[in-house]
């Protein structure tokens, strides 16, 4: 694990900067050895997980946005970034990024995403980079573990429990377009899976969801 006190080039999901004021977000990466039982692509879903009890644990209220997101009060304040490498015979290996806005202020935020972005202390939690790393790591090493001796399904069922998107409809920028249509579910893989406006279902690796504030649909 590796905890960084400036980054000089954040990264970002789909090629995006992560911004982060010097000494005042945490930016931390663990590197993971990954058996069968949990599917690769719930890592980036395990790490919001643990970001969010650990939050919890803090006394910090916290929502997920699939893929990978954490929210306070509809805004971001953490982020996660996970990147495989296969080595020779079956050995895995994943560094799972993490960046969490800790303490900074308002004027730490670029202009495009002042609307979009918050911090723990801006919400009133005035907490440490250290003391949320701690609590972070307890519970990425409890999940982790539940992960690999039960498979995929208690993330996926923690996860689904902590989002609130559920029955709204969404705008999902994909690879191949852009699907509209209602958030239904997480499959066992961690897919979102989407009723689309044009009919059928839609099961989603990756995208960008946009939540339209004006209609919810009742489960």
């Amino acid at each position: 694990m590796i905890v960084a006190d400036v980054q000089t080039r954040g990264r970002g999901r789909s090629g995006r900067t992560w911004h982060q004021a010097p000494r005042r977000g945490l930016a931390l990466s663990v590197l993971l050895l990954p058996r069968e039982r949990c599917p690769l692509t719930l890592v980036p879903l395990l790490a919001g997980l643990g970001l969010a009890e650990g939050l919890e644990s803090l006394s910090v209220e916290t929502e997920l946005k699939w893929p990978n997101d954490v929210l306070i009060g509809g805004r971001k304040v953490a982020g996660v970034l996970c990147e495989s490498r296969s080595g020779s015979g079956p050995a895995r290996t994943v560094v799972m990024g993490v960046g969490v806005n800790v303490a900074e202020g308002p004027e730490d935020f670029p202009p495009e995403i002042h609307g979009s972005a918050t911090s723990l202390r801006i919400e009133g939690n005035d907490l440490g980079r250290e003391e949320v790393a701690a609590a972070f790591l307890n519970r990425l090493e409890r999940l982790w573990i539940l992960a690999e001796e039960r498979g995929g399904a208690p993330i996926v069922e923690g996860w689904r429990r902590r989002a609130t998107f559920w029955g709204r409809r969404v705008a999902v920028a994909t690879r191949s377009g852009r699907l509209a249509g209602v958030a239904e579910d997480l499959d066992a893989e961690g897919r979102l899976l989407v009723q689309l406006d044009a009919g059928g279902r839609a099961a989603l690796w990756a995208g960008e969801p946009e939540l339209d504030p004006g209609m919810r649909i009742e489960r």
